[in-house]
């Protein structure tokens, strides 16, 4: 496989690393699960047919995962516990299924643990039957209270054929938000602005590009075209889309919130949603520069 030099320093790993299929090969895709910075827990279950032994194996190691157990026919599964990352930076895991029976049969899972939590980090528990929110300490400088992530919609329809920018191999993804203004409402001015606010990241960790239909006064909850909304009080509904190449996944829902601070929310899927202060300037992401280049 290519990239798999070996030296003699880095055998072990290197043997364990190359051991993964790749699409280079022509194998079927690896799943991927996420896990946030903070650790957690997944649980691998798994079809095995005619099996006599199962073995679960893990690089690097996870605590009390590796083993070999009698199995048969049917589901079999296996928890694995990731302890919080210490790191500035993304770690990645192999685990390993090997059965064993009459054939013998490999089955892999990648699981990529997020970079640790910036100082302060507050988890709001979420999942695919609940919205995530994000009430904030004050309004943003938009009027904005909180934010709800109700669902991303993979390879969602394009509301008005035609009018959404996509390039060729390209799909859309739908993320849908309730939004909660503050006593005073949001003007129209504001609603532009909050989508310079929002990002999709991907599962190779580049931001999708909001795609221009975001900003069509015409199609119904877009979030560019409507305001303004309040006074007093209200909630309403946005819809954001997002141009994502084929093949690619999304790993969370960025938004960056402004009062004197920088906040970023990380919506997961099914894992949870973090808040973090974080006064790092995180903002330059988040240009009109960098947003008018995608349209």
């Amino acid at each position: 496989m290519k990239g798999c030099l070996v030296r003699v320093a880095m055998a072990m790993f290197t043997a364990c690393a190359c051991l993964l299929p790749s699409s280079e090969t022509g194998a079927s895709p690896v799943p991927t699960r996420y896990v946030q910075g903070t650790g957690g827990r997944i649980v691998w279950v798994a079809t095995v047919q005619n099996a006599t032994w199962c073995t679960w194996w893990s690089w690097p190691k996870v605590a009390s995962f590796n083993a070999s157990v009698r199995c048969n026919s049917g589901d079999v599964e296996r928890s694995a516990t990731f302890k919080a990352n210490t790191l500035a930076k993304t770690k990645k895991y192999t685990l390993r299924l090997t059965v064993l029976g009459k054939t013998k049969t490999v089955q892999w899972l990648k699981v990529v643990e997020l970079p640790r939590p910036a100082r302060g980090t507050r988890i709001v528990n979420c999942g695919p039957s609940s919205y995530c929110e994000a009430k904030f300490p004050a309004l943003d400088e938009y009027g904005l209270a909180a934010l709800q992530v109700a669902a991303v919609e993979e390879n969602a329809s394009c509301p008005v054929p035609g009018l959404c920018y996509q390039l060729p191999g390209h799909g859309l993804d739908l993320v849908t938000l309730d939004m909660v203004t503050g006593p005073s409402g949001m003007n129209h001015t504001g609603m532009g602005q909050e989508s310079l606010n929002l990002s999709l990241i991907l599962t190779n960790g580049t931001k999708a590009c909001m795609d221009s239909i975001t900003y069509n006064a015409e199609v119904e909850y877009a979030l560019g075209g409507l305001g303004p909304e309040g006074p007093p009080r209200t909630a309403f509904i946005a819809l954001v889309w997002f141009d994502v190449p084929t093949g690619f996944g999304w790993t969370s829902v960025n938004f960056t919130y402004t009062s004197g601070s920088t906040y970023r929310i990380y919506v997961f899927p099914n894992y949870g949603l973090a808040e973090a202060e974080d006064s790092s300037g995180l903002r330059t992401a988040g240009t009109n520069a960098d947003r008018e280049a995608c349209f």
